[in-house]
């Protein structure tokens, strides 16, 4: 059964694909959401987790996680968690959440654009590390 739902949201992750996920957890009494978001870092970067609070990309991404979670309680989802994470790549950081944490389910939104940067997508780096379902939901 699926109770504990980890979400990765990006600074640009639109929220409305998200609010897919409803379905699947309105039946489910005390489903619990952990929206989580990644401030990545470059290696040669040491990481104070007190220094990153202070940046800007910190403010904005908490203030957009800020935006999804209101999105979330007013259709009705109660159980509905924040958490910022620092880490040099977003996949690693995501793979490692999962691990760490208790999750029963991971929700990816994909965008269905070409990235501006040509790189791995995240979801086809994390997919294949991970123990827990993948629900895998587009975005325009």
């Amino acid at each position: 059964m699926v109770r504990n739902i980890l979400i990765p949201v990006g600074p640009y992750t639109e929220p409305d694909p998200l609010l897919k996920i409803i379905d699947l957890v309105s039946g489910i009494s005390g489903a619990i959401i952990t929206l989580l978001g990644v401030i990545t870092m470059p290696a040669v970067t040491a990481i104070n987790e007190d220094e990153v609070r202070e940046l800007k990309q910190y403010q904005e991404l908490s203030s957009h996680l800020d935006y999804v979670e209101r999105l979330f309680v007013d259709v009705g989802l109660r159980n509905v968690k924040k958490k910022i994470i620092v880490s040099r790549d977003v996949p690693t950081a995501i793979i490692e959440e999962v691990a760490a944490g208790d999750y029963d389910l991971l929700v990816l939104a994909k965008r269905r654009k070409p990235p501006l940067v040509v790189r791995r997508s995240v979801s086809k780096s994390v997919i294949p590390k991970v123990s827990i379902p993948v629900l895998v939901l587009t975005m325009d």
